[in-house]
């Protein structure tokens, strides 16, 4: 006998498609383990780089290979979950492995041999950030694909990323004195001991903030997966992902913002290091830190903005908006990083931290509505393959950014055995990138979204053909799945 597949929410009643508190509230702690896992790379190159001198160039192309490798796997692991049927459901076991397995690499990441070549280095950074990448590609897609399935509601949608972002604030409020941490001589002799120390801490956070999500949170589309297991091949899947044009469209913002981010947002730590504060780390790491809850503090205040300009005008307004933010903020920076006033770039996170939070809170919002088309148009629901190919072409893209960091900083000139004493030429260019060139990236990203096509007005008209079919489906309880659209 075949399982009645659930009913699908009336489109036009959003009171059925509340989340409770409580279950959002478990959810949106497994934020805190994903954003934890993110900081590893502010971490990375302060010390392989300007403690241990591993070469920035090699840095780069190792954690190339390890995103490109990342990037793969996110597809066979999205693939895998979306069909998967077992009793403890499609994503929780991939929560709770891939917490348990990131957390350790993370705190294993810093307790390598002291006194190994930079060949040594490199090798452990390489090999234990694969496996690193493995746990967060595991937790990742669980995680992500559980958020799209808890409501079909089209603002609800948007509260449940906010609610997320809420929680995961507890990320932001404390990872900007990290650095400060690791450099603070009165409690470490080194910034070695210092990382080491704050490593193992982040790890047993990160295992207690995953474990929660995948033991009390619940699977509402198992019945839907059990009837539609049609199994499309894993090329067809691919194939049939790229070929959505809102979706294509959301992945060419993320494309580019994940550019800009991680091109150059490293030179922010090398321009404040050595340009603004000429080589004083301590005093350089208090300002990040006081900057980090400013931003801290403006993220958190710009959600319920940009819900509120979601609600009137529609998410890919909010989004444009987003973006015109974050570029006044990049721009800004070029006059804000000054040695003659270094306290002066406070007053970017109430341009680009507001920007990213808004941007962050309303992206993953749009991408559970693409899924709702893909669905009308397979049959199936495909969140994790979404999340995977996504992350494919975001990663593929960091990767690229990633080796590029360090030729680039290369190509200004920049010798990290100079500290301070770099020429006024190679912190001009330095400049240039961190604030003009990552502002023309973000301007793409908004040329990209300005013409958005998936209103609230078409997604109910989606969500409504799939009522339909579903009640017909209960009705019927043929066994057959229904034919896709096409």
């Amino acid at each position: 006998m075949t399982t009645p597949l659930p009913a699908a929410p009336d489109p036009l009643d959003p009171n059925n498609r509340r989340v409770p508190n409580k279950e959002l509230l478990v959810y949106s702690i497994g934020s805190i383990a994903s954003g934890y896992s993110w900081t590893m790379m502010a971490l990375v190159n302060p010390i392989f780089n300007m403690e241990l001198k591993v070469s920035l160039v090699w840095l780069g192309i190792a954690l190339a290979i390890n995103r490109v490798i990342d990037a793969l796997t996110d597809l066979i692991i999205g693939y895998w979950s979306d069909r998967v049927v077992t009793r403890w459901g499609r994503r929780r076991p991939l929560i709770l492995l891939g917490g348990l397995l990131m957390a350790f690499c993370y705190g294993l990441m810093w307790l390598f041999p002291r006194h190994m070549s930079e060949m040594g280095f490199l090798l452990w950074y390489g090999i234990v950030s694969v496996f690193f990448y493995v746990g967060t590609t595991l937790f990742g897609t669980g995680y992500w694909a559980l958020g799209v399935e808890l409501t079909s509601g089209y603002h609800e949608r948007t509260r449940v990323v906010a609610w997320r972002a809420y929680v995961g604030a507890i990320v932001g409020l404390t990872t900007p004195w990290f650095l400060w941490v690791v450099y603070h001589k009165a409690w470490f002799p080194d910034p070695v001991t210092g990382v080491r120390w704050l490593g193992g801490t982040v790890a047993l956070i990160i295992a207690a903030a995953s474990v929660p999500v995948a033991i009390f949170c619940r699977e509402r589309y198992a019945a839907v997966v059990a009837y539609h297991r049609q199994h499309i091949s894993f090329v067809r899947a691919i194939q049939v992902t790229f070929t959505n044009r809102e979706f294509l469209r959301l992945t060419g913002v993320g494309l580019l913002m994940m550019a800009s981010m991680t091109l150059f947002e490293q030179f922010g730590y090398y321009i404040n290091f050595f340009y603004v504060f000429g080589g004083d780390k301590s005093a350089a790491t208090i300002v990040t830190g006081v900057g980090g809850n400013i931003g801290w503090g403006c993220g958190l205040a710009g959600i319920p903005l940009i819900q509120w300009v979601s609600k009137r005008l529609g998410k890919h307004v909010a989004v444009r908006l987003a973006l015109l933010w974050m570029i006044l903020g990049c721009a800004l920076k070029w006059w804000c990083y000054t040695p003659a006033l270094p306290w002066l770039q406070l007053v970017i996170p109430f341009f680009y931290s507001i920007g990213i939070a808004a941007y962050f809170t309303m992206i993953p919002s749009m991408t559970a509505d693409v899924i709702d088309t893909d669905e009308l148009v397979t049959g199936e629901r495909r969140e994790a393959m979404f999340n995977a190919v996504g992350n494919l072409v975001g990663k593929i893209a960091s990767a690229g950014a990633v080796a590029a960091t360090g030729f680039i900083m290369t190509m200004t000139g920049f010798v990290v055995e100079k500290g301070g004493d770099q020429t006024v030429e190679t912190f001009t260019r330095m400049r240039f990138m961190y604030s003009f060139a990552s502002a023309a990236v973000i301007t793409g990203a908004l040329l990209v979204v300005w013409r958005y096509p998936l209103t609230r007005e078409r997604l109910l008209d989606v969500q409504a053909q799939l009522a339909q079919r579903r009640a017909a489906e209960n009705a019927g309880n043929t066994g057959v799945a229904p034919t896709p659209q096409s």
